[in-house]
């Protein structure tokens, strides 16, 4: 009796801490909680999460102490009692009061353990000891190895979700039963320490985790806190706690019948959260009791399991032949990990959100990072098999590339790329760029790493050797790994599926920003995998030069019904509105009222209709290309979905419509960092370009409302300014960023109105705030056609929406594919145009962004070169040409090259007849000439002359 009561009141005194805290989060709310109560509801937290995965290893440990049938009942009877108890009461306000995540499988799962504990056992029991030992341990090596390496999880770990991972415990925890662990009884103090830094590790990192950081393209990082989710129930940490704790259990630890049933509770305890938003109402001395009733189980079993910890002894023979590689390997990874954190830091300015947000949620990336360098020294390992010379020159080697790197990003705001290492042939160019004090510095560092290599290899290297059969193995290892990436953007690939599934996004339009969220290494392998475009069937000189002189016959007969065969003072404007499109055309969106009452009105005038987009939500400069250039990114090889970052910078001579002009001029009223604008500019020679911290400033930057984008109405006054500003003819490209997202109720008023299936939810105050954005658009635009209307000067205006926002979330992309696709143009000349030129754009309807160039020069009245002559017979006889309909923006990651073909009433067009298909083919070898060939036709001939004109 005294010994029940002294063991009572030393229950009570371990629980009361917890109580007091528990109590204290449940009366005021995690939300407010702060300091030493946090900390406290924090470990417990931790502590629910950590016996979800004890409890069925501790089920299987017990071998031979069961419940009866009526022990079972009962407990079954009042668990379920709880839960329908937890189903009828009023839901908690919040999920601060959730402790674990996936509680119900887990106490579903764990109540079977107990109901068929034995026979299990006995099933288990049929294999030997051997046999069970080694299938444990290959199971959890290839979960490990399926971690790190694939990235993916088996049988439900790391959510919980399978009742396979809860079985998986159990057979563990009837192996440890029987093993003999004698090295645990040897080190008692060690097993203390790993297991309070490995529960304390396990709670700082599932504070970080659920301190994520919210990536936002265009907003960078945004830190949001919830720290009042509940926690993953399986995390490495969680599960090496868990472990620790279970090997040290006696042989013979018999848990009582109550051993089982208040487990069983506790997990039934955490499964029911709106339990506690009942007793948040009770008095907080009456709260304190009732949690007594509740963790007075917990504390009776941590007393039981203290009082019979006794360890027996364990051996790790198995590790004397890894001994001598443990340590230097562990330097090894550390040091990599280390670098390849510093690097990432580097990139983020050293700001400790971005820093946490990396390590926690960039990880599979970060090990990609350090797997592609331990692959380098695995090759050079096979070949040196000096296991210093290899670890050091790869460490070396390593912090030169992110040195390297460094230096080019601070000068170039570049991480390196493949086409850097042509640099590599002119050395003494590429290093005299750099500052000589860093190359004396790297010098003096080299020749001591080497030094230090040397010594390490003379006297700790003959103990670290590889055989014959290992090299081999760890060429072939290293090698295929590193070779994999050579296939890192074929959409079919394994290498590829492997880095999609790790969230690698190449961000192929802004490579620093890849390199930030990638990491410079990965960044540059999503580069080195880069086909501009498949040669083409029949692709010769003289191929080429038969189509030239084809198209130069085009061009002839066109060119017998044009008027101009020079621009004179002719002025072309070609106007991307970002993120334009008529939202009543949305399926399941009601707008009221119209928001594009002028637009309409305009449309109905003027040659105008639908413009196919590649890109949904996103793709801007993909459009801008094909405007510019008239060739289609459907032709492009999947690997190379946005030419403006991976084509144009490295070509001579890139073609595009302004180059026929006297002077063009780019209007950009944002930062020209994405998609390489300002050095493709330059190749497409533009002779200025306006964004904001260009040389060229740009005049007009008011914002509507708190918006944080300059507004349309700003940059239509910079096209009237420019148009002013210089004589004769003249070509401007514009590229809005009024309507741009995210879109966070910026206006007020909002005058407009949206319902229907499509505005539910969070995407209700995003589509309202865009649609005020559309009108403003509008009235934007009707004062700029106003402008242009009393002009002198002969203006044509191409204006086009480049995609849909990705705002519409509840809209199915394979039901409504293509409606989800088009955007508004149209194509207006002012009256002084309208008195110069007699021709007209005949096929309006349904367009591809690449079809401007002609439809332009057709509505200038404008004779054509050959080039032109095949863009206009590619608008006039072939179907709008886009990629896939069913898909997003094809601008960020590599895709799938499938060709729709779209007719003018909207149909898919399944097959070309023979006239067709010569002409799209024609099409191809000449853009596949231009981009990716020996350039044949890449002269002005083709280009920019106009062929002399024929009788009529």
């Amino acid at each position: 009796m005294v010994a029940s009561r002294r063991k009572l009141l030393y229950q009570g005194l371990i629980a009361l801490p917890v109580l007091l805290a528990t109590a204290m989060v449940t009366k005021s709310g995690l939300s407010t909680t702060h300091g030493l109560t946090f900390a406290l509801l924090w470990l417990i937290k931790n502590a629910g999460s950590l016996w979800v995965i004890l409890f069925p290893i501790l089920i299987g440990h017990n071998q031979s102490t069961t419940l009866s049938y009526g022990q079972k009942a009962t407990l079954t009877g009042l668990n379920l009692g709880l839960l329908l108890i937890n189903q009828v009461l009023p839901s908690s306000p919040s999920a601060e009061h959730f402790v674990v995540a996936n509680i119900f499988l887990a106490w579903l799962s764990n109540t079977l353990l107990i109901w068929f504990k034995t026979p299990l056992q006995t099933w288990l029991h049929q294999f030997s000891f051997k046999q069970r030992r080694c299938s444990l341990w290959g199971i959890s090596g290839l979960l490990i190895g399926l971690i790190l390496v694939g990235h993916t999880t088996w049988l439900g770990f790391s959510q919980g979700t399978s009742w396979l991972w809860f079985s998986f415990l159990f057979a563990w925890g009837d192996y440890l039963a029987q093993a003999k662990l004698n090295w645990w009884h040897n080190h008692r103090f060690i097993l203390g320490c790993l297991v309070i830094l490995s529960f304390l590790g396990m709670s700082l990192v599932t504070w970080m985790s659920q301190n994520p950081v919210a990536y936002s393209p265009h907003q960078g990082l945004v830190l949001t806190f919830h720290y009042a989710n509940a926690l993953p129930i399986f995390t490495p940490l969680t599960l090496t706690t868990a472990f620790l704790i279970s090997v040290n259990l006696p042989t013979r630890f018999e848990p009582s019948p109550t051993f089982l049933i208040s487990g069983n509770l506790l997990l039934t305890w955490l499964a029911i959260p709106n339990l506690l938003f009942l007793l948040h109402r009770l008095p907080f001395i009456l709260l304190v009791v009732t949690y007594y009733l509740l963790w007075a189980n917990l504390s009776w079993l941590i007393l039981q399991f203290g009082n019979q910890l006794k360890c027996p002894k364990f051996t790790f023979n198995w590790l004397k032949h890894l001994q001598p590689w443990i340590i230097p390997v562990l330097i090894f990874g550390i040091t990599i990990w280390g670098l390849t954190i510093i690097s990432f830091g580097f990139l983020w300015d050293w700001r400790l959100p971005m820093l946490q947000w990396v390590v926690i949620h960039q990880a599979k990336l970060v090990t990609i990072n350090c797997l592609i360098v331990v692959a380098f020294a695995g090759l050079l390992m096979a070949l040196t098999n000096r296991w210093w010379l290899s670890s050091g020159l790869t460490i070396l080697v390593y912090a030169g590339w992110l040195v390297a790197s460094g230096l080019k990003i601070t000068a170039r705001q570049e991480p390196i790329l493949p086409t850097d290492l042509s640099t590599l042939s002119a050395p003494q160019e590429m290093l005299s760029m750099v500052n000589p004090l860093i190359l004396i510095s790297a010098g003096i560092i080299i020749i001591v790493v080497l030094i230090g290599l040397i010594w390490l290899e003379r006297y700790w290297g003959p103990t670290r050797r590889f055989n014959w059969f290992t090299r081999i193995l760890s060429l072939i290892l290293a090698g295929g790994y590193l070779l994999s990436f050579t296939h890192i953007n074929h959409p079919n690939s394994l290498s590829h599926h492997y880095v999609d599934q790790a969230g690698d996004i190449p961000y192929f339009y802004a490579q620093l920003r890849g390199a930030k969220v990638n990491g410079t290494l990965l960044q540059f392998m999503n580069n080195v995998d880069v086909t501009v475009m498949d040669k083409q069937a029949g692709y010769s000189k003289h191929q080429m030069e038969v189509i030239e002189n084809r198209y130069l016959i085009a061009a002839q007969q066109l060119n017998l019904h044009r008027s101009h065969r020079h621009l004179g003072k002719q002025r072309l404007v070609f106007i991307l509105s970002e993120s334009f499109a008529n939202p009543r055309r949305v399926p399941g969106l009601e707008v009221h009222p119209n928001p594009t009452p002028y637009l309409d009105k305009l449309k109905a005038t003027t040659p105008s209709g639908l413009m196919l987009s590649t890109g949904y939500g996103g793709g801007t400069a993909n459009m801008e290309y094909q405007a510019l250039t008239g060739l289609s990114v459907v032709n492009f090889s999947p690997t190379l979905p946005t030419p403006y970052s991976q084509l144009v910078p490295f070509q001579h001579h890139p073609v595009t419509i302004n180059q026929l002009f006297t002077y063009s001029a780019g209007i950009h009223p944002f930062t020209a960092n994405l998609y390489n604008r300002k050095e493709d500019y330059q190749k497409f020679g533009f002779n200025s370009f306006y964004y904001l911290g260009s040389r060229y400033h740009l005049r007009y930057h008011h914002h509507l409302g708190t918006s944080p984008r300059i507004d349309d109405w700003s940059a239509y006054q910079q096209i009237l300014w420019q148009l002013q500003k210089k004589h004769g003819n003249q070509f401007i490209q514009v590229a809005t960023m009024q309507n741009h997202m995210p879109y966070n109720n910026y206006y007020h008023p909002n005058h407009f109105q949206v319902s229907g299936s499509t505005a539910q939810g969070d995407d209700h105050t995003a589509i309202q705030t865009y649609t005020q954005g559309v009108n403003y658009t509008d009235q934007a635009l009707q004062k700029f056609i106003g402008r242009l209307q009393k002009s002198s000067q002969p203006t044509t205006v191409v204006w086009y929406g480049d995609h849909l926002p990705g705002i519409y979330h509840q809209v199915s992309m394979q039901s409504h594919g293509l409606v989800m696709h088009e955007t508004d143009y149209f194509i207006y000349s002012n009256p002084a145009a309208q008195r110069l030129n007699h021709s007209r754009v005949t096929k309006t309807k349904v367009v591809s962004p690449n079809e401007f160039p002609a439809m332009a020069l057709a509505q200038m009245d404008m004779q054509v070169t050959p080039y032109y002559a095949l863009l206009t017979k590619v608008h006039e006889q072939l179907p709008a040409i886009t990629l896939t309909l069913n898909q997003v923006s094809h601008s960020n990651r590599i895709h799938e090259n499938t060709a729709e073909l779209i007719d003018q009433h909207g149909h898919q067009v399944q097959h070309l007849s023979k006239a067709q298909r010569q002409l799209y083919h024609d099409y191809q070898l000449v853009q596949y000439d231009l981009t990716a060939g020996h350039h044949y036709l890449l002269h002005d001939r083709f280009i920019k002359t106009i062929p002399p004109r024929v009788g009529r």
